[in-house]
């Protein structure tokens, strides 16, 4: 029986060892399932707790790119508001200077404008005085000599021509009157003047020589051509009728003084290239007596 009892425990105990390994082997992969477990859960607590970090830093990074954003759009701003301001105020500067140096461009003209009229006032006034005194000059000197004849013409003719010339310019209304009367005197002694030139005697042309005839039928012309016309814009009754008179008396002399003068030329010979001795001789006489 003892016998029987230990074969069997002796078969039992390959039984009980395989049986006992097994239950090791199997709480090993337990314990292993279990560590990983535990494993995974850290890693899964961590790979959370990574998660929470990285949305926070997205976040974070977020609010500092919008707010590096806003701060952008903010200091754009503020340096646009800057450049805006200060090119406003350099506009302004500019302008006012620019426009300070217009207006002082413009006193300045005005100032030279204002020069220059009265400049021209008195250049006006002087040239005035200037024609005034050289018609009295004309008007008033005695002719003594034996040129009389042709002297006076001459000289009221002048004194015509200035008188002429002094009206346009005289702007003082008393000193205008005594012009205009004047000059009213000047044409009624010249109207005598040609009257009395016209007749002299065709002979007595060479005694006076060529060169006066030559100057009165060149004096004639232009107080025909340019004297009495100015005369007669003037629209004064008295001058004008004194100025028409004068004009065909004029008339009248130039084409005597013209025969005269022919006759004179067919007389002494008329000057090839040149004059004539004798025609020398008379117009260096009347010159010197001149």
């Amino acid at each position: 029986m003892r016998f029987i009892f230990s074969l069997f425990f002796a078969c039992l105990l390959p039984v009980l060892g395989y049986s006992q390994k097994q239950q090791t082997g199997n709480d090993s992969i337990q314990y292993q399932i279990n560590q990983l477990s535990k494993e995974f859960k850290a890693l899964k607590q961590t790979n959370d707790s990574l998660n929470k970090e990285l949305y926070y830093f997205r976040a974070k990074e977020d609010y500092y790119a919008l707010a590096v954003d806003r701060q952008g759009t903010h200091f754009e701003f503020l340096i646009t508001t800057i450049i805006a301001l200060v090119g406003f105020i350099s506009w302004g500067y500019f302008r006012s200077r620019f426009q300070s140096i217009e207006n002082q461009n413009e006193e300045q003209k005005k100032e030279v404008i204002e020069m220059i009229d009265l400049a021209k006032k008195d250049i006006k006034e002087l040239n005035s005085e200037f024609c005034i005194n050289m018609g009295l000059v004309f008007q008033n000197t005695p002719l003594n000599s034996k040129f009389n004849v042709y002297g006076e013409v001459e000289f009221n003719l002048h004194a015509v021509k200035f008188y002429s010339i002094a009206i346009p310019l005289t702007e003082d209304e008393p000193s205008l009157k005594v012009v205009k009367l004047n000059l009213i005197k000047a044409l009624q002694n010249s109207i005598v003047c040609c009257k009395k030139l016209s007749r002299e005697p065709k002979n007595s042309l060479p005694k006076f020589g060529t060169n006066a005839s030559t100057v009165m039928l060149e004096q004639i012309k232009y107080t025909k051509d340019t004297y009495i016309p100015r005369i007669f814009k003037f629209e004064d009754e008295k001058m004008t009728s004194r100025a028409l008179e004068l004009a065909v008396i004029l008339k009248d002399l130039d084409k005597i003084l013209k025969e005269n003068t022919s006759e004179f030329y067919a007389l002494v010979g008329k000057p090839v290239g040149g004059k004539s001795e004798n025609s020398k001789d008379n117009t260096s006489d009347s010159s010197s007596k001149e």
